[in-house]
């Protein structure tokens, strides 16, 4: 294998669970004029691979020409991807390794909310196409949550996220954790120490999506007493009345 030469380019993946604000965060860093921020690249291999249309080992060539050395205008590249999505997890592993990537995991400190937000957004896409809200006329009503199925998700959730950490923990690459609160709290020294990981100066960025779940669940979930009561004495009791106030 040829070392990959020295071109102080920052390459970086975002390891991220879903409803963590990675669309957020990869439209943020990408208006960042010296960051190129791509979304999910091996999402849409795996897509083809499925299909038939591709093989699984073209999801390493993706990464191959996305991180391909030489003279570039901007000073970091990457992009984001769910652990789900990585085909070769030992091999992905190796090859970022091999570009000395470095790597952001993106989670939600708040389960419950993660949930709600989750079970919004299928709601959004089956109306609108997207995962993300753009435009305030798409915005859906109050949701009533069936317990049932919200426990059942938030059981396989848990489980997917202990597996992404467990594999992060293993990766051995510089690491950056962030979660979505600290994104939505105080964006500002936020994205200040996300350009220092990278080593790119700090500068304005936006993202286009807007928030599609608000962040007082009582103004989402139509039986949000109901919801609470089921999880009363457990650790994710507390989260329900969480309310955050976005600051500078």
């Amino acid at each position: 294998m040829k070392p990959i030469p020295n071109d102080n380019l920052a390459r970086f993946v975002v390891l991220f669970e879903g409803r963590s604000g990675s669309t957020f965060f990869i439209e943020a860093l990408d208006s960042h004029p010296r960051i190129r921020a791509h979304k999910e690249l091996l999402a849409e291999v795996k897509k083809k691979v499925e299909r038939g249309k591709a093989e699984p080992e073209d999801q390493a060539e993706c990464l191959r020409r996305l991180f391909v050395p030489g003279d570039h205008d901007y000073d970091a590249i990457g992009f984001k991807t769910k652990y789900k999505d990585i085909l070769d997890p030992e091999g992905f592993a190796r090859l970022i390794g091999e570009y000395d990537a470095r790597v952001i995991l993106l989670q939600r400190r708040n389960r419950i909310k993660l949930m709600v937000s989750l079970m919004n957004a299928v709601r959004l896409n089956a109306a609108t196409g997207d995962w993300n809200l753009y435009s305030e006329s798409d915005r859906q009503p109050m949701l009533h949550v069936d317990l049932e199925q919200f426990a059942g998700w938030l059981q396989r959730t848990e489980k997917a996220n202990a597996a992404m950490n467990d594999y992060a923990d293993r990766l051995e690459r510089p690491m950056l954790r962030l979660c979505y609160e600290d994104l939505l709290m105080k964006p500002g020294p936020s994205f200040e120490r996300i350009c220092e990981f990278l080593g790119v100066p700090p500068a304005g960025m936006q993202a286009q999506c807007k928030k599609n779940t608000s962040d007082d669940l009582r103004e989402v979930v139509e039986n949000f007493e109901e919801l609470k009561a089921a999880f009363a004495g457990t650790p994710y009791e507390e989260m329900f009345d969480e309310v955050l106030q976005p600051q500078a």
